[in-house]
């Protein structure tokens, strides 16, 4: 018996959408398998047998090595390392997007078992670098403490109260300058305890120089490679920092 000829519809295939949560985790994990700070492309090797015939392997995946310093993890907006090499300044806009590309390779959701904890490790420090070179005081101390001086041992922290106490002085001499620089935070602290409401605009102002000199200074310092003296001008500047904190409370 004939059969009748098979007819084929004309209708366009439709695709299969997948809910929106499957097609955001696959290009998460596309994006990860690429960018991702956690491993290392594995490495081929390969030999050629008795018969001509060539056999290659694949390695497993080697976890990456620890950053050596916060600024080889943004190597796109800090190429050139820390202070002298390269500048204090930091173009924050930049470090912002190269950390969230970051983030995006390195977050637990895009990985599996032991990466998916070696992910979690990564997030932490990528987070951590990150928090620390974004604001200009935190990244002087971090600059300072990869040459062996440690701004927070000496008890400069300002505190809720005056926190004038400065162990072994500002600039670590402890001489007649440092007397002066206390004298006229003190002078600045009565100033912002006494202002009247419709003062406190100027003494913002004011004491938003003063920090805007100090960081230029830092910078100044540090891409000559003055660790002491860079020292001196982070208490400075972290003095002048618990004034405008004072000022946030009046305010």
């Amino acid at each position: 018996m004939k059969l009748p000829p098979r007819i084929l519809s004309t209708a366009p295939l439709r695709r299969i959408a997948r809910p929106a949560g499957q097609r955001v985790f696959a290009a998460r994990s596309r994006y990860a398998s690429s960018t991702s700070p956690l491993s290392s492309p594995s490495p081929t090797t390969g030999h050629t047998d008795a018969a001509g015939q060539s056999h290659s392997h694949t390695h497993s995946q080697q976890p990456a090595q620890q950053p050596k310093t916060h600024y080889t993890l943004f190597p796109l907006t800090l190429p050139s390392g820390p202070p002298p090499a390269g500048e204090f300044a930091i173009d924050l806009p930049s470090l912002r997007r190269e950390y969230l590309r970051l983030q995006a390779a390195a977050h637990p959701d895009v990985h599996s078992g032991a990466s998916k904890a070696r992910a979690e490790a990564m997030s932490a420090v990528i987070n951590d670098a990150y928090t620390t070179l974004k604001d200009p005081l935190r990244r002087a101390e971090y600059i300072l403490s990869l040459h062996g001086i440690d701004t927070k041992k000496e008890g400069e922290k300002m505190g809720g109260g005056l926190g004038l106490g400065v162990e072994g002085g500002i600039g670590g001499g402890g001489g007649m300058e440092d007397m002066e620089f206390l004298d006229e935070v003190m002078e600045v602290r009565e100033a912002v305890e006494g202002a009247e409401e419709g003062e406190l605009g100027e003494l913002v102002r004011e004491n938003g120089e003063r920090v805007a000199r100090c960081e230029e200074r830092l910078g100044e310092m540090l891409g000559r490679g003055e660790w002491e003296g860079a020292r001196g001008e982070v208490v400075r500047l972290r003095y002048w920092r618990g004034v405008g904190e004072r000022l946030v409370e009046r305010t």
